[in-house]
């Protein structure tokens, strides 16, 4: 009878050992369902935000109002006052490129 309660515990301990094994791979499973999932988002996010155009209204050289597509290379592009544009956080702060923070900064 000894023998036999000893092989008992080894095959419940071996299913025990195989159990937590699909456990674990079943949460690697999903882990890596979820990275994909995540990265997949992200992707159709920025594919959303490529697909989005802003358009800033400006005043053309005849006089007329015209529109622009914004950029990020013309919002922080420096030019006569008249010319330039600005992106203003909720507070009202003006939001600069840290070029611009870093020369304002620098001067008296």
């Amino acid at each position: 009878m000894g023998m036999s309660s000893s092989q008992a515990r080894l095959l419940s301990l071996t299913a025990r050992q195989h159990n937590i094994e699909l456990k674990t791979q079943r949460l690697q499973a999903d882990k890596l369902r979820m990275a994909n999932e995540s990265d997949n988002a992200y992707k159709a996010y920025l594919n959303a935000m490529d697909a989005t155009k802003t358009n800033a209204l400006i005043t053309l050289q005849d006089g007329t109002i015209g529109d622009t597509l914004l950029t990020a290379g013309k919002i922080y592009k420096y030019d006569t006052l008249s010319k330039q544009y600005s992106l203003k956080n909720d507070d009202g702060k003006t939001l600069v490129s840290s070029t611009l923070h870093d020369d304002y900064k620098s001067t008296n």
